[in-house]
């Protein structure tokens, strides 16, 4: 079996991470894959594909654009691509990918389309885009009827999805991971202290992992940490990332005093490896699918406190979940944590227990199941 996986940028990303896993669950079981991103946007899964010596492709005109011309012209890429290569599988993940299906319907021995639902954010009713929902839904309305089969990541975007008329059927397939490399605590956190500039000796580090990027919601801890920090003056925050709304954060972290509190450490390769360093680990997404970071920080035994809307699969129990953009919901259940060494570890060893579930070997077996090719 052949495939080929499109993902719209090659930066660092949970649909990035998806891609990268994919790919390796593909190349485990023998099969030939290659994996596509735009032209220009990062080369996070470049080189994490390069250690596995998977191909990797540009497209030169796939963005995260609505030009109708750059858009027409993808389509012609792609077709040309699939005309040139044949593959079995077109595997697509991200809004303007969904091209990719129309492109495959006009090439003559066309490969079985497959789309991934990451999240629902142009449904999303926290997402401030609103005339690039509205875009985003007449796409999706357009274009999901050259797919073969929509994939879910949880049960929860499936629901929505069909409440909304969005699809008529769909399978979900949760997102499964590789063993994390993780590096001891000491180790991990002597890097970062290189990173950021300062000692971590005797901190409590409420960390996180994800793109610096309105979706994330990064502001609202932001917001949060000076009122957790001016009760536990032991407690430091550390976001390992980068993104478009970096400049934002900083700004932010400088006029409320927290530049000693609060770090952006920037994109760092191999992340997950790093979040042993961390005591808690948190998300704050406004809307999310099922986070890849959230599976990684589940697996290395952390116990974590995330947003409502970043527990898509329904995976950890109401002491670890705050209510959205709750401030108060927030520093309560963080100092609680900080209090308690013991809930902390029976937390990290739930957790543990909890991330088989989410094993890359079930991920890439179902997702051969779905393209018709046994394991």
């Amino acid at each position: 079996m052949k495939a080929l996986i499109i993902t719209t940028k090659g930066e660092f990303g949970g649909a990035q991470i998806f891609a990268k896993n994919l790919a390796f669950g593909l190349k485990k079981r023998r099969h030939a894959v290659i994996v596509a991103a735009g032209n220009g946007n990062g080369d996070f899964l470049e080189r994490e594909l390069s250690r596995e010596k998977i191909n990797f492709k540009r497209f030169y005109n796939l963005s995260r654009s609505f030009s109708p011309l750059r858009n027409f012209f993808f389509v012609l890429e792609v077709r040309k691509y699939l005309s040139d290569y044949q593959f079995d599988v077109l595997q697509l993940n991200g809004s303007n990918t969904l091209l990719a299906a129309l492109a495959a319907r006009l090439v003559k021995n066309r490969p079985k389309i497959i789309f991934t639902h990451h999240g629902l954010s142009f449904l999303d009713p926290h997402s401030k885009n609103h005339l690039g929902k509205f875009f985003l839904r007449l796409a999706f309305k357009s274009l999901l009827p050259f797919v073969d089969q929509n994939v879910f990541v949880s049960k929860n975007n499936l629901d929505y999805a069909l409440k909304n008329n969005l699809v008529k059927e769909g399978t979900v397939v949760e997102n499964g991971i590789e063993k994390i490399n993780l590096l001891t605590k000491k180790k991990a956190q002597k890097i970062l202290e290189s990173k950021i500039g300062i000692s971590l000796k005797n901190k409590f580090i409420i960390g996180s992992v994800g793109r610096l990027a309105y979706p994330k919601n990064y502001e609202f801890l932001i917001k949060s940490a000076g009122k957790i920090t001016a009760t536990n003056p032991e407690a430091m925050f550390i976001v390992i990332g980068d993104g478009p709304e970096k400049e934002k954060y900083q700004k932010m972290i400088l006029e409320k005093g927290l530049e000693k509190k609060f770090f952006l450490a920037g994109e760092m390769e191999s992340a997950s490896r790093f979040i042993g360093a961390f005591d808690i680990f948190t998300l704050m997404s406004l809307y999310e699918g099922l986070p890849m970071t959230l599976l990684e920080a589940l697996q290395a035994g952390l116990p974590v406190l995330i947003s409502e809307n970043s527990n898509g699969g329904k995976i950890v129990k109401e002491e670890q979940i705050f209510t959205l953009d709750n401030g108060g919901s927030f520093s309560r259940k963080i100092s609680e944590l900080m209090r308690s060494r013991e809930l902390r570890v029976k937390l990290g060893l739930d957790n543990k227990k909890i991330s088989k579930r989410f094993s890359l070997n079930k991920m890439a077996d179902q997702y051969l199941k779905l393209f018709s090719y046994e394991t």
